[in-house]
């Protein structure tokens, strides 16, 4: 599969609809990455496989734990987020968060991802402090969205009535 994605994220395709979407969402992520000097073909293919390993771990939590697709949402970003940041660094994932919004068309669904970008941002910055271990952490972030606390948004609520 990694060769698969590798030759697929080398391909630079001329395409209409969710290819070309995808495409020109790749090239956003590869220009974070040069902007902020992780551009060797390394760093592209360590941002790759963390991409991949946290919408399948997510995926997996999801099943096991029967999740609503929202939790799984939730989880994805948070695995994703900790662990763009724990390999490059905080200014690069929140970047690479926000250029990944910014092909969204569900404007609801882009603001729950940014505050499951932040909040996985600041639970890295705390654990940092702390010297959690990757394991523990990765645990936190599915007994957070299992548990639907406040720290990770599953759906965003709707303004109280006056």
């Amino acid at each position: 599969m990694l060769l698969l994605m590798i030759t697929i994220c080398s391909t630079t395709a001329h395409a209409a609809g969710p290819v070309a979407r995808w495409v020109e969402q790749r090239d956003a992520f590869k220009q974070v990455l040069v902007t902020k000097h992780h551009d060797s073909y390394c760093d592209w293919v360590r941002f790759t496989m963390l991409t991949w390993g946290a919408y399948l771990a997510a995926d997996h939590q999801g099943e096991i734990h029967n999740w609503t697709s929202g939790q799984v949402n939730a989880c994805r970003h948070a695995i994703w987020q900790y662990q763009l940041v724990r390999a490059f660094d905080e200014d690069t994932a929140e970047a690479i968060g926000n250029a990944q919004e910014r092909f969204s068309s569900h404007h609801m669904d882009s603001v729950i991802d940014e505050q499951n970008n932040e909040a996985a941002r600041a639970m890295y910055r705390r654990h940092a402090v702390e010297h959690v271990q990757l394991g523990e952490a990765l645990q936190q972030i599915i007994d957070a969205v299992d548990q639907q606390n406040e720290f990770f948004q599953t759906q965003i609520s709707e303004p109280s009535s006056p």
